[in-house]
Order: C-alpha cells, then sequence, then structure tokens
C-alpha cells in the first residue's frame, strides 16, 4: 500500500508497508519523517505545527484518539497552578531604608528607569507605600494564581498580579483585597483592571491599576504564584522592592537594592541642595 493510502481505523494508528519503490532517499522502514528529521519508533522530535509526538509510556493513552501501543499523547495541559517552594522576602530593615521616599528619588539612583508603564495609577486615594514583591502570574481573564497568592501573602508584602495586560474582565474586587489587607499585606500592583473602586477605596490598602471594569474573572487556572512576571513594561521577582506614590511605581531588584541605597543618599543630598537654591532666587538652569 502506498505512503497517501495509509488510513486510521477505529481511532488507532495502522502502520502500512511503504512500496520498495518508492524507499529512495527516504528513512529506514519503520521510520517517518518530520520536520527535516527521522523520528524512529520510540523516539520524539519536532513536528510541524499541530501535530502530536508520541513516546512510549508504561501509563495507557489518554481518553481520546488512541495512541500506538504502549504510547500516550506528551502534548498535554499545564499545571492548574505554580507555587514556588520558598518565595524570599526583603528584611523590614530594608524596607524601612527606602520609605517615605519619593519615587522620583529612587529612579534617579537607578539611572534614571525603574518605573513601571504609567498607564498603571492608583485607584482612589493616593497612598505611599514601600514593599517586598509577591508576584503572581494570571491567565487572561482568570485569578486563580491570585487567590493563590493571597493565602500565601505575608506581612509587608506588594502583591503583584501580571495579567499580560489583559482588559477583557477584573482581576480583583474589594473582598479579595479586603483579604489580603487582613493578612498583611501593604498594597496591590496590577497591570490589568480591578472592580469595586469604592469599596476599595474604603479598605485603605493601596492599589494600582491599569484601569477597572465590572466584568468577573473566573478561577479556573493556569497561572504561577511567585515566580518572575512581566509587569508593566519590567521584569519582577517576588523578593523585589517596590515603592509607590503620585507619580508611579518603581522596582528595585533585589540584587541592586545595596548599590541603589547607597546613589541614594547622593541623590537626596544633591537635590536638598538645588531645592534651596530655588527657593533663594535661583533663574538660570545651569544645565544647558
Amino acid at each position: 500500500m502506498r505512503h497517501q493510502d495509509r488510513r486510521r481505523t477505529d481511532g488507532a494508528w495502522r502502520r502500512t508497508r511503504r512500496d520498495p519503490r518508492r524507499r529512495a532517499g527516504r528513512p529506514a522502514a519503520g521510520r517517518r519523517q518530520s520536520a527535516g528529521r527521522s523520528i524512529g519508533a520510540g523516539r520524539t522530535g519536532p513536528f510541524p505545527h499541530g501535530h502530536e509526538r508520541w513516546q512510549p509510556l508504561s501509563r495507557p493513552a489518554p481518553v481520546g484518539r488512541a495512541a500506538p501501543a504502549g504510547c500516550r499523547r506528551v502534548i498535554e495541559d499545564p499545571p492548574l497552578l505554580t507555587i514556588a517552594a520558598t518565595p524570599r522576602r526583603l528584611p523590614a530593615s530594608v524596607v524601612a531604608a527606602f520609605a517615605a521616599t519619593p519615587a522620583s528619588f529612587i529612579v534617579d539612583a537607578l539611572g534614571g528607569r525603574g518605573a513601571l508603564d504609567w498607564r498603571i495609577k492608583p485607584i482612589g486615594t493616593i497612598r505611599p507605600f514601600a514593599g517586598s514583591a509577591f508576584t503572581c502570574h494570571c491567565g487572561p481573564g482568570d485569578n486563580l494564581a491570585l487567590c493563590a497568592a493571597v493565602a500565601e501573602c505575608q506581612a509587608g508584602d506588594v502583591i503583584v498580579a501580571a495579567t499580560d495586560g489583559f482588559t477583557g474582565t477584573s482581576v480583583v474586587g474589594d473582598l479579595l483585597l479586603g483579604v489580603a489587607r487582613n493578612r498583611g499585606a501593604v498594597a496591590f500592583v496590577t497591570d490589568g483592571l480591578v472592580r469595586d473602586q469604592a469599596d476599595i477605596e474604603a479598605l485603605g490598602l493601596p492599589c494600582y491599576a491599569a484601569g477597572a471594569t465590572p466584568n468577573s474573572p473566573a478561577r479556573n487556572g493556569p497561572g504561577a504564584v511567585g515566580q518572575p512576571v512581566q509587569c508593566g513594561g519590567l521584569t519582577i521577582a517576588t523578593g523585589d522592592l517596590v515603592i509607590g506614590d503620585r507619580d508611579g511605581i518603581v522596582v528595585v531588584p533585589a540584587k541592586a537594592i545595596d548599590q541603589t541605597l547607597a546613589r541614594l543618599a547622593a541623590v537626596k543630598e544633591s537635590e536638598a541642595a538645588m531645592l534651596a537654591r530655588v527657593k533663594a532666587g535661583l533663574s538660570e538652569v545651569g544645565f544647558v
């Protein structure tokens, strides 16, 4: 039977013999060619979009289209939730060293960068904060990971919920944020949307988001907690320092904290000196 005459019957694969006249330049018998590589029995390799790979396994194939004997599909759904085993936190003394420092000063100490996207703004009353990042990544229209992050958060945490900028639904409302506040979280930051703005305002927990919508999320996953995320144009890891005020959100990577703190002293001194000159009547910029 020729190659193009292969058929599947009753949901199972049926292997056939190739016409010997068509073997020239083809893989050895019992192998099939795909994506430029020979894939023999019991091997896996790259296949074109949408094709499935097979590999030997003692377990039976899952319900659905049958696999060859002794094999199962290796295309599987991702885990619903992944939680980092030992999320790190910053010492309270480190957070205190940055507290009450304007976000703009910290950006200057970082070399002029380090702020999240300008669209992430405070919801309600502006309440400055500083704390240790505790991250989660939520799938589109879903907040299972955020629910887990709230359940795992500790005093002093800034919960950072990355949504890949999804705007179809909110990622959180006042009830979940109320639980976070009760557990000691000091702020909530997301590149997505929130809802229940009036009730969030009443909580007193600093909340920064890209906007609001009454649409509600599902809780199905997939998601991750405690792993590095992309949020507002920056990579944020659990244990990074997060500072927020009227100007926006600034993130200091944990590995850069000592260096940033050293530079911050010089920034504060320079700003104080310049402010004194302006108050004294300085009338020339001096930078050009």
